[in-house]
């Protein structure tokens, strides 16, 4: 059957989403022809991601059109329906997740991707939503209309059998982690066990992205670089994390399961499937750099880091980025880190209260943890980025500057700054909805890059100022913070001062 794969990517930035790339390869193990259709450069006046961030100070300005990235003036919707009717798919696969976005990002692809096939006309063609939207609220997305079916959790082996169901012609309304909606009926399917062994996968199917999708800044210099993964699922439970989502969906989420969650929800490749895997899309792809989306990259046991530090650098040879919790960065595994062949780490500050982050956020990490992690990294000439959030319910500016001052201590090379938006599902943001701080229906807020609570203690402005800014403060001497503070303002005065420090401090 021929299976199309939709991947509606409003942010202006390539990825190779880890999801529909092992969707693609399940599908065609199984027989299947598959196609995607990608938005990522259809020029549809949304937020560049890449483009936001050089403004913000968190990633060096890199021009992309050197390597032939350009983005089209055509109409998806247009493209979609040329598509539809040359390819005439069986199933439409319609992928919305994806590790490197916050949760406005899922719902504003969900939102963007419900409206593409809605003008476009797919009555006729199964659709199929997999992702944490649909996992959150299935029959919200299922009463949408867009979509007959939605895939909970992970979805390779329930969208592969429901593939196969169809073009048997077969009853498909009872399928593990599917829900179908037939009228007014919806057949809701349990959830399949996780499977274990991760071997079992076929490697990652490449061939589906435009060219365009492997080339991608790190330091301002451009190389062929992919999104990958060596493992599935986090030994943690952060309260406002996607996770939590997918612990209590497999049943992990009771009190006194830790150690379930790091034997059977946390799973690892072999290190001889990961050599053999990722010599083969080096070799294939012309790859140059790799980054890793593993929710904690180092949840592995220091044996294997110890074994892949001696034969990825000789079986694979690539460098790569990965993203891990800073408890993990020791002085032996930095070093470690290192010989494998990382070259920048990931780390989530989030806020600057260790109380904060601890009684509120369930994620226990000392500031002198933080510190300790980006001071190792730098020792060894590694890229230490500081993952930080802003807008938490009730943070003043007094707040805000504590999560300054922490990365002041911690120096880490590179900083993201996002607004607080938390899962539909988390504690914290079900504890958000019961005090009326959120609304239970985020998908129809406005999806740019604001807070989705009633804040009380900060404007949208106020908000929207100390981001544009929260890195000069970091790298600037504080006696410059008076003139900082007025570059936050949306004034002639603070434009000018504004433009004036991002050329300062730019990357």
């Amino acid at each position: 059957m021929n299976i199309l794969l939709l991947y509606p990517n409003l942010w202006g930035r390539a990825f190779t989403p880890i999801g529909l790339a092992m969707m693609s390869s399940v599908l065609k193990q199984r027989g299947h022809t598959v196609k995607l259709f990608d938005t990522t450069f259809y020029s549809c006046g949304e937020i560049n991601e890449q483009s936001e961030g050089e403004k913000y100070l968190s990633y060096k300005a890199t021009d992309l059109s050197k390597y032939g990235v350009e983005y089209e003036q055509k109409d998806p919707v247009e493209e979609l329906k040329g598509l539809l009717g040359e390819y005439k798919p069986g199933l439409i696969v319609f992928s919305i997740f994806s590790s490197h976005l916050h949760s406005e990002g899922e719902y504003n692809m969900y939102y963007h991707g419900k409206n593409l096939l809605n003008n476009t006309g797919v009555e006729g063609i199964p659709v199929v939503v997999g992702g944490i939207v649909p996992t959150v609220m299935p029959e919200k997305v299922l009463n949408d209309g867009v979509a007959s079916m939605v895939c909970r959790g992970e979805c390779e082996e329930a969208i592969g059998e429901l593939a196969d169901k169809l073009a048997r012609s077969e009853d498909i309304t009872n399928i593990k982690n599917i829900w179908v909606k037939k009228g007014n009926k919806i057949y809701k399917n349990d959830i399949r066990p996780l499977l274990q062994n991760l071997d079992e996968f076929p490697f990652m199917d490449l061939s589906i992205f435009n060219d365009k999708n492997f080339y991608r800044p790190f330091k301002g210099n451009v190389y062929r670089m992919i999104d990958a993964e060596l493992s599935r699922g986090c030994i943690y439970r952060c309260d406002y994390c996607v996770e939590t989502i997918m612990q209590n969906l497999y049943g992990y989420g009771k009190e006194g399961a830790a150690n379930a969650l790091t034997k059977e929800y946390h799973r690892e490749k072999s290190v001889n499937r990961i050599l053999k895997e990722f010599y083969f899309l080096k070799e294939k792809f012309n790859l140059q750099f790799i980054r890793f989306q593993d929710s904690n990259f180092l949840s592995m046991r220091e044996h294997k880091l110890a074994e892949l530090s001696e034969r990825f650098p000789t079986d694979v040879g690539l460098p790569f980025y990965i993203e891990t919790r800073p408890e993990g960065l020791t002085e032996k595994r930095v070093s470690l880190l290192k010989k494998m062949g990382c070259v920048g780490v990931g780390m989530g500050l989030e806020i600057g209260s260790q109380l904060y982050r601890k009684d509120i956020l369930n994620r226990s990490c000392k500031d002198d943890t933080i510190v300790q992690a980006c001071n190792y990294l730098r020792k060894n000439g590694m890229r230490a980025t500081t993952y930080n959030i802003i807008g938490f319910p009730h943070e003043t500016r007094k707040d805000i500057m504590q999560t300054v001052e922490l990365n002041r201590r911690a120096q880490p090379e590179a900083m993201t700054v996002a607004f607080y938006s938390p899962y539909l599902g988390t504690p914290m943001c079900d504890a958000n909805i019961e005090r009326n701080i959120m609304s239970n229906d985020i998908i129809t807020l406005d999806q740019k890059l604001y807070t989705k609570v009633n804040h009380g203690s900060m404007s949208n402005e106020e908000l929207v100022g100390l981001r544009n800014t929260f890195i000069m403060y970091v790298q600037a001497p504080k006696i410059f913070w008076p003139l900082i503070y007025l570059a936050e303002k949306d004034n002639i005065l603070g434009k000018l001062l504004y433009k004036f420090f991002r050329y300062l401090y730019k990357p």
